[in-house]
């Protein structure tokens, strides 16, 4: 069975009407998953997303049972963090971190209670499309039954004046 807590009010910040310019949640923000004795944090060091702006992702895993719990990963990365789009026929994939990966299988077991940290530093991409919601998405490399999720806004490019 799989249980999702949500950071609600970082999705409220983005989507209530009448918050005022700039009202956005302040401090480490994130959301949580529990699948079969696997829980997923996923955290953001910020929500001032713009062109160009770096920021930090952390993925926390940690297990929730009494019993060592098998990650089979299917390359050498341990995790993969996902930037996604909304469309018109569902949700379309923008970009996935790391983008380059090992192609070595790399399995490893996190013990009762472990908990493990992963950090990925990514940049706002030009591809990265603006003015519009977009889902950043976190999950350990062979337990895709396990993603946190967080809804993330970068404004549109200011219009240069002519």
């Amino acid at each position: 069975m799989r249980t999702m807590v949500c950071g609600l009010v970082a999705v409220a910040g983005l989507v209530l009407p009448g918050c005022p310019g700039g009202a956005r949640p302040k401090g480490l923000q994130g959301a949580s998953v529990v699948s079969e004795g696997l829980a997923v944090r996923l955290e953001l060091s910020t929500w001032e997303l713009a062109a160009g702006r770096e920021f930090q992702v952390t993925l926390i895993a940690r297990n929730t049972t009494r019993r060592p719990l098998a990650i089979g990963a299917r390359s050498g990365s341990p995790y993969f963090v996902g930037v996604w789009r909304d469309t018109s026929v569902g949700w379309e994939q923008v970009r996935r971190y790391p983008e380059t990966e090992i192609m070595i299988m790399n399995p490893w077991t996190l013990d009762p209670g472990q908990q493990r940290t992963f950090p990925c530093h990514l940049r706002v991409e030009p591809d990265w499309p603006r003015g519009e919601r977009l889902r950043l998405t976190g999950e350990l490399n062979g337990r895709p039954d396990a993603v946190a999720e967080v809804m993330i806004y970068v404004p549109p490019e200011p219009e240069a004046a002519e």
